[in-house]
């Protein structure tokens, strides 16, 4: 079966991404003391980006800067994972926490614990997060085999999918390249499934999740080209991240 048999363009999927011509990624609070407090007892000052007012700002509300908190956009999360030096451990476990926070917001304590969790061991999660990167980033195309390598080989405790999937959107990123690493979270699987009724199993043919993440991103990448309006994988991305499986 063809690529274009295979990954046909959802019959929904125009109409999906027509509602949000014009609209934009919010930037994301995260509050910033609880992060400090979970981290504590791990060296290094995983926390630092957190704070750094390179990277993160105030909010606009008094309230929210009373209670600390912070807010990051995509962007930036983008511009130090990108560029993070993968050799120092510092830098790469602070690169994590930063994509942690942003991923979590305000709503999701259990990453405050599972984060803990997953720092633990400094110097072994510092080798996964940079061992993931380097293949990812190396990947000539979504089929090389380094793209089911790191997904296969990612083992951080309390870290799932969800979670390591964005150090792979983030810290994967090979700038000119064709494709990039995506986000596959609950939320996009909801609009995949609901809203378009796409099914990851059917478009890879085997239950197995690294198959499944590799359909995925060709799906994604080859819908963007599709799409009769300008478009690219990682805001489609956003788009069924935000929709969360509502109907069109």
């Amino acid at each position: 079966m063809s690529v274009e048999d295979r990954f046909a363009l959802p019959a929904t999927l125009p109409a999906l991404v027509e509602r949000y011509e014009g609209k934009n990624p919010s930037a994301v609070r995260f509050r910033l003391p609880s992060w400090e407090a979970a981290l504590a007892g791990t060296s290094g000052r995983p926390t630092r980006l957190l704070s750094d007012p390179a990277v993160t700002t105030e909010p606009s509300s008094a309230h929210y800067c009373d209670l600390g908190d912070r807010m990051v956009t995509r962007d930036a999360v983008t511009a130090v994972c990108s560029s993070v030096d993968l050799a120092d451990d510092d830098a790469v476990l602070a690169a994590f926490v930063l994509v942690m926070a942003w991923g979590s917001g305000t709503s999701n304590s259990r990453s405050l614990r599972n984060t803990g969790k997953a720092l633990q061991n400094r110097a072994a999660a510092a080798a996964t997060l940079r061992e993931s990167a380097v293949m990812l980033r190396k990947a000539a195309d979504i089929t090389d085999l380094m793209v089911a390598d790191a997904y296969q080989g990612f083992e951080l405790a309390g870290v799932g999918e969800a979670f390591f999937t964005k150090w792979f959107a983030f810290a994967g990123v090979t700038v000119g390249r064709s494709w990039q690493p995506l986000i596959l979270d609950s939320r996009v699987r909801s609009t995949l499934n609901t809203t378009l009724d796409v099914w990851l199993n059917q478009l890879a043919g085997v239950r197995h999740d690294p198959s499944r993440y590799i359909a995925y991103l060709t799906a994604l990448h080859w819908w963007a080209e599709q799409l009769p309006q300008p478009m690219t994988a990682d805001r489609l991305e956003w788009i069924m991240f935000d929709h969360n499986g509502k109907r069109v």
